[in-house]
């Protein structure tokens, strides 16, 4: 484990990690929340045929070794799962404005234009 990723991890108050369902930039989207595709054998075939397995963020080694400090905080209540209905960054007022209420307080103001929440 590092002791400093732990430390520094431990003292968010919430870490809120957005998948983006349409996401087709960041491969697999499911690494927004730390998953990744299972292992390949030595021959580069997944352990399922035709398809590529997803490891989710609970089964990875660097989880469940609690390496960084990643199982502490989820353990806590502190890792935060959240979807966008969008492409990659395309955060949209209908997919923000529920994340700055739930985990900031307050809301938009109408007067912020719609491409400022366009991250590229």
């Amino acid at each position: 484990m590092n002791a400093t990723y732990a430390k520094n991890l431990a003292s968010l108050s919430k870490l809120v990690l957005v998948l983006f369902s349409k996401d087709t930039t960041v491969v697999p989207k499911e690494s927004s929340w730390f998953g990744s595709y299972a292992p390949q054998d030595k021959d580069g075939r997944s352990s399922t045929v035709g398809e590529k397995t997803i490891i989710p963020m609970r089964l990875q080694t660097v989880y469940t070794e609690d390496r960084f400090g990643l199982k502490t905080l989820d353990e806590r209540g502190d890792v935060l799962l959240e979807t966008c209905e969008a492409e990659h960054m395309q955060i949209t007022p209908e997919c923000l404005q529920p994340l700055v209420q739930k985990y900031v307080g307050g809301s938009l103001s109408s007067s912020v234009p719609g491409d400022l929440l366009r991250v590229q």
